[in-house]
């Protein structure tokens, strides 16, 4: 990922739960060629394209998307069996339909690059013949490109008719099809829970419309403490959560947390009331006296834990005497949300505090 900022664009625009947009399909994806020489494209790969993103830490940038691979055009045609590498040999007719698409996606690029090179092309003939030779070469371009956009918009209707209803995860094969012009007449993908639905032009499905997500975003780069957010769970599954959860620089120590409140700028931390009273005395010491402890769910004596935290540290935390001990409420909320772990029985009333913050 790309990242800069440019004072002449607005960054409020680009806010989203995903890293697409329409508009941003429509307008302003740039299909990147594979390939190390000008003149040249690797037909061993599809292009990517270049989307615009904001990155909150860094301001207005482009998230790069690569182009699918055979796998993974099988997987759009025939489901998530095909997605495994014996599918295709043993499917002989199935793999000559995934080559011709992805054929098609190669030529459908190199036309296209043709045709915008054309006008500057034939410079050291006269007029009239290189203009009689730039026309040829536009009018050989969109033929070529006329003919992989049948195949290509038969290829985006047959696995976008079969999903209609179902949600869209991880799956960028119809995004490559919507950056080079290939659409669906009827069908769209919400632009916020990723539904497949049947409408000509909304851009989200129609509970979407009526629930917008509300993402109130202070990025770091304009002076905030965000440095991003996500949307739901960390891993997909099956329904779309619309909690958000924004990744943040502490206002005070400077170390990153994660949170439900966009207003909150410090750390847990930082933030309750002893840290409130510890940077009043002036003190040097982050978390004071305090300690959370925990058992494992199960009874086990001997055991570890390890995670990494918003801000990238490694966290191993290793059991004495059949608890882990930790002075850290950002890593005491952590451990509250594993399912193997418990709070001591004495500490209970102190990690649910932490735990209620968290929510």
């Amino acid at each position: 990922m790309h990242a800069g900022n440019d004072a002449g664009e607005s960054w409020e625009g680009a806010i989203g739960p995903r890293l697409w947009s329409y508009d941003a399909l429509r307008r302003r994806a740039q299909v990147w060629r594979p390939c190390h020489e000008d003149r040249s494209l690797d037909r061993s790969r599809i292009g990517s394209i270049a989307l615009p993103h904001l990155l909150a830490e860094h301001g207005l940038g482009e998230v790069h998307i690569s182009g699918p691979d055979r796998r993974e055009l099988a997987k759009w045609l025939h489901g998530i069996g095909a997605s495994f590498s014996h599918y295709l040999p043993r499917h002989p007719a199935h793999a000559r339909k995934v080559e011709r698409v992805f054929t098609s996606f190669v030529e459908f690029d190199e036309a296209r690059r043709e045709w915008r090179r054309a006008p500057n092309a034939y410079g050291h003939l006269r007029s009239a013949q290189a203009a009689r030779l730039r026309r040829q070469r536009q009018h050989e371009a969109e033929a070529t490109m006329a003919s992989a956009r049948q195949r290509l918009t038969a290829f985006l209707r047959y696995g976008l008719e079969r999903r209609e209803g179902e949600r869209l995860a991880g799956d960028t094969v119809w995004i490559h099809c919507l950056a080079r012009g290939i659409r669906h007449r009827d069908l769209r993908v919400c632009e916020q829970c990723g539904l497949v639905f049947r409408a000509p032009r909304a851009t989200r499905c129609g509970y979407c419309q009526r629930h917008p997500l509300r993402i109130s975003l202070r990025p770091a780069f304009a002076g905030g403490w965000h440095a991003g957010f996500r949307v739901g769970s960390r891993f997909f599954t099956g329904e779309f959560e619309r909690e958000v959860f924004y990744s943040a620089r502490c206002q005070d120590c400077g170390n990153g947390f994660e949170s439900r409140d966009p207003r909150q700028s410090l750390c847990r931390n930082c933030g309750s009331g002893a840290g409130r009273a510890r940077r009043r005395r002036g003190s040097a010491s982050r978390t004071g006296r305090q300690r959370f402890r925990f058992v494992h769910a199960e009874g086990a004596h001997d055991f570890s834990v390890g995670f990494a935290t918003t801000s990238g540290e490694s966290v191993n935390l290793v059991a004495e005497g059949g608890a882990i001990e930790t002075d850290d409420a950002e890593i005491a909320r952590a451990l509250a949300q594993m399912g193997t772990l418990r709070p001591h029985p004495e500490d209970r009333e102190l990690v649910d505090r932490v735990a209620l913050r968290a929510a």
